[in-house]
């Protein structure tokens, strides 16, 4: 397994603490993980998680874990290979029939199909929901090969979060602010701060 995060724009500060949390649970489990803060000219993160999903299956990784920069690591014990029994898996969402904060997908033929499309029309989808709503207007093309999870297996958030879940995913609003003051429970463990946070990018195994 192949954890991906993307942290561009106000994200970036955030990536010492993300390494930290992302680091912490590979080294438990013996994944390998990626932080880069890269992306294409004109490409918004939010689409730029394709571009790097296919990159890391050419790269070898047989199975990549996708997790946005505004979501946290909450239970270090849960192995999230458990839930990959499918090409794809993926979360509810309470506005949405899925949310591609969180999921995880495979280097099956169908799948690497579906997101090099996606990725070719690139130019075409960079405004909201971005991949998420081209990922559920398609999604006949990959139901086969999917599974959709029950919310908080993968995807909690402020409105449902419980002591045990997974994942935290700041999702409810846009301001960086306000995700990292959810958030910092998690990702400040050392007293690290958006403020004196330095922008960098981590390509490293655990």
């Amino acid at each position: 397994m192949h954890l991906i995060t993307i942290a561009s724009g106000p994200y970036v500060n955030w990536i010492p603490s993300l390494i930290e949390n992302r680091n912490n649970y590979c080294n438990k489990h013996g994944y390998t993980w990626q932080i880069t803060s890269d992306v294409l000219p004109g490409v918004h993160a939010a689409f730029a998680k394709i571009g790097a999903i296919l990159d890391a299956f050419k790269a070898g990784h047989e199975q990549v874990f996708w997790i946005d920069a505004d979501a946290a690591i909450t239970n270090f014990e849960f192995n999230i290979k458990g839930l990959a029994q499918a090409p794809f898996v993926v979360s509810r969402c309470r506005t949405h029939p899925i949310c591609t904060g969180v999921f995880i997908a495979q280097d099956h033929p169908v799948i690497i199909d579906f997101l090099e499309r996606m990725w070719a029309e690139r130019e075409v989808h960079q405004r909201p929901p971005w991949e998420q709503g081209v990922i559920i207007r398609r999604w006949n093309e990959i139901a086969h090969h999917a599974i959709i999870l029950e919310k908080r297996k993968l995807n909690s958030s402020s409105r449902d979060w419980q002591f045990g879940d997974f994942i935290y995913h700041a999702i409810g609003t846009r301001n960086p602010n306000r995700k990292w003051r959810q958030l910092r429970r998690w990702l400040q463990p050392r007293g690290i701060s958006p403020a004196s946070s330095s922008s960098q990018s981590s390509r490293a195994p655990c």
